[in-house]
């Protein structure tokens, strides 16, 4: 009776102790191309229960007593050291992915964005150097913020790894905007103005309407002149139309101007004016006074 007490004490404690050493397993195995598979046999308990070690030491560390959507070990520089990237949603509004990576002391440091998608469509090549890129929304930018952006596509960003740090570096990756990005914008653009000409699909435009539409075109603008100012493609993409903005009776499109002008810079007198006619455009009877 004792033998068999002893056997099955022995058997619990064989399968208690891996899961809790797992957790420290994770950070003391060097994260590199002999050890991939290992680390990729640790399961999401596993992640959560190291990530929380971490935690631990560290206040300013993401703890995710939540859901782990997805992780993943990927060879980020393509130089055969892995990283840690998780996914997770925390039960509110925004996702967020997390990138945990080792040095060459043992030591992890992270980074956390805001607003990732799912690991595949957010960690990609982009230009086919063997090195991952991240493709992100911007978490604040005035574009969004505008008044009159009916937003469609939130423009992506794209970071690249810089000694062992990823950096936003859109204006380098001008060839992923003209391939990827840029064109379902000018089709949204064109499939709006098309509606605008013809019509709601089965029934009349009333103003609201036709309001919310033009309002959508002038999203969907922004974001592509904002971008082919940062590629460099056109430096003072949506100028002309800014000011055409500005003589709008819609305070909408009169703050899309101001938005776009101030983006832009270097217009002082029109942005000036645009103000102007904005403040005039929110209030027409103190405008009517003068």
């Amino acid at each position: 009776m004792t033998k068999l007490v002893t056997l099955v004490l022995a058997a619990i404690a064989s399968a208690t102790v891996p899961a809790a050493a797992l957790c420290a397993d994770i950070g003391k195995i060097p994260w590199t191309e002999s050890n991939v598979e290992t680390l990729r046999a640790f399961d999401k308990a596993a992640i959560v229960r190291f990530v929380n070690v971490l935690g631990g030491a560290d206040t300013d560390i993401l703890v995710p007593a939540y859901t782990i959507q997805e992780f993943s070990w990927i060879d980020l520089a393509g130089n055969g050291r892995y990283a840690l990237a998780l996914f997770e949603l925390p039960g509110t509004c925004c996702s967020g992915l997390v990138i945990y990576q080792q040095d060459a002391s043992g030591k992890i440091r992270w980074q956390e964005f805001e607003g990732a998608g799912m690991l595949r469509n957010t960690i990609r090549d982009v230009n086919g150097d063997g090195k991952q890129e991240l493709i992100l929304p911007p978490p604040s930018d005035p574009m969004i913020e505008s008044y009159g952006a009916v937003q469609q596509i939130i423009w992506p960003r794209v970071y690249r790894l810089e000694n062992g740090k990823y950096v936003e570096a859109s204006g380098e990756f001008a060839s992923y905007y003209n391939a990827e990005v840029l064109p379902p914008i000018e089709n949204a653009i064109s499939q709006a103005r098309f509606r605008i000409a013809n019509g709601p699909i089965g029934a009349k435009a009333d103003p609201r309407w036709l309001r919310y539409m033009h309002h959508k075109v002038a999203g969907l603008t922004m974001e592509r002149d904002k971008i082919l100012r940062v590629i460099g493609r056109d430096p003072e993409a949506g100028f002309q139309q800014a000011r055409e903005w500005m003589d709008s009776p819609d305070p909408v499109l009169v703050q899309d101007a101001v938005t776009v002008l101030a983006d832009i810079g270097g217009h002082e007198a029109d942005l000036s004016a645009a103000k102007a006619a904005l403040k005039a455009a929110r209030d027409p009877q103190q405008d009517s006074s003068h």
